[in-house]
């Protein structure tokens, strides 16, 4: 019998940013797993609703093609009795109710960030943190968006590894269309993503390495040479605030514009030599077979040394970081000279390419992320049954029958209600 995997989350609200993780590459679940997916939601209400149901028709894309919705209205939740459910941490006592009576069905919390955590714990009386989380611990159970969320340094969470779940994306479709040339006196570089003030920045600084490496002679003159062609991919008004006469003739720009999907992979593919930019931008990078760098997002403090990571070597999942932080990972890092250096030997250029897809795909595609979250919820002991032995916990649900047994009108209110009691009116 396949296996049942449920991500529950109560909101009136079509759910966007972190949330849509679990969901989207739910949806991916490879046949070979042998996996029915499912996502339990409130309906959207009224006009908002209708316009939900508008949008909706009107874009092909949102509909999910294997993952099952089911609004929560209309859910029968003795069907996934011996489901596994996957519930941001903070929603738990959303879904607890539903399911208070199959003491074997099991939950995996997911932690996207740390105020989840105090969210879920302020949910609760006098909550005993230390057994909690050794609850946690024990049973394999909580999955991390990333690992600085992972060690969990507030409330003592240790679990690593193959539980972290991160944003995914689909693999390369352009890969037989990649660049085989490469020019060391004309080199291609690509920054990934539309562009917001953070972004000009890094665009900026990138720019200023380049020019102090390659722009000036001994005596600071401007050399009238071409080696660099920036392609900026993508778009943003504050675009103007960049004055690119500074680098001509040293850096030519080039203006794709906004490209997704295959368009995106195959320009990529067929036009970069080294790609940068930060976040799920970088994996797309990566995912192209190109060497992808991550910048700082900020150039403070002043003094220390200007450097990049590769993106194959950011192993704790953290692909976005002021400078100052980037001493707090285990990542290498790189000045603009070395990574130029490395892009020039054939040796360093191919294997920095190959190791930066092979990373991207086995810890960013939706089809390995998938194939993680059937193994994990597999292996996870965390159950209803032993959920409720914490009185914390219990206490909350106890909690909600004592509202629902203080009057007629809130006799059939379920935890969300409860939640929002103070909000009414």
């Amino acid at each position: 019998m396949s296996r049942k995997i449920v991500y529950f989350i109560e909101t009136k609200k079509e759910i966007s940013g972190v949330q849509t993780i679990i969901p989207d590459i739910l949806d991916k679940m490879p046949a070979e797993c042998d996996t029915q997916t499912y996502y339990i939601n409130l309906p959207l209400e009224n006009e908002a609703e209708e316009q939900f149901e508008v949008e909706k028709a009107a874009d092909d894309t949102y509909e999910y093609s294997s993952l099952k919705f089911i609004s929560l209205k209309d859910c029968d939740f003795s069907e996934f009795k011996d489901a596994t459910f996957i519930v941001p941490v903070n929603y738990l006592f959303f879904l607890l109710p539903y399911i208070s009576e199959y003491k074997n069905a099991k939950i995996c919390p997911y932690i996207y960030d740390p105020k989840c955590i105090t969210n879920f714990l302020r949910q609760m009386q006098k909550p005993n943190v230390y057994k909690i989380t050794k609850m946690l611990n024990d049973t394999h159970s909580c999955m991390f968006i990333n690992k600085q969320n992972a060690s969990g340094w507030d409330y003592g969470l240790d679990q690593y590894g193959e539980c972290i779940i991160p944003a995914s994306t689909d693999l390369c479709t352009a890969l037989d269309k990649k660049k085989q040339d490469f020019n060391p006196r004309c080199i291609s570089i690509g920054w990934i993503g539309d562009i917001s003030a953070t972004a000009l920045d890094c665009i900026k600084r990138i720019c200023e390495d380049l020019y102090k490496l390659y722009g000036e002679d001994e005596e600071g003159n401007k050399l009238n040479i071409h080696i660099f062609d920036f392609h900026i991919i993508g778009v943003g008004a504050v675009m103007g605030q960049i004055n690119f006469k500074r680098y001509c003739p040293l850096i030519k720009f080039v203006f794709p514009g906004h490209l997704e999907d295959a368009e995106l992979d195959e320009y990529v593919c067929s036009n970069i030599d080294l790609a940068a930019g930060y976040n799920m931008n970088a994996v797309e990078g990566a995912m192209c077979g190109v060497p992808t760098i991550i910048p700082a997002i900020n150039d403070e403090p002043a003094y220390a040394k200007r450097t990049y990571v590769y993106f194959k070597d950011a192993e704790d999942y953290i692909l976005c970081w002021k400078k100052i932080e980037l001493h707090n990972f285990v990542y290498d890092d790189y000045t603009m000279e070395e990574v130029i250096e490395r892009l020039k030997a054939d040796e360093t250029r191919q294997k920095d390419a190959r190791d930066c897809c092979n990373f991207a795909v086995s810890h960013f595609s939706y089809e390995e992320n998938a194939k993680r979250i059937a193994e994990y919820t597999d292996s996870s002991s965390l159950t209803v049954e032993r959920l409720l032995e914490d009185e914390a916990i219990a206490g909350v649900l106890q909690q909600l029958e004592e509202y629902r047994e203080s009057s007629k009108e809130n006799a059939e209110a379920t935890y969300f209600d409860y939640f929002n009691r103070h909000r009414k009116g």
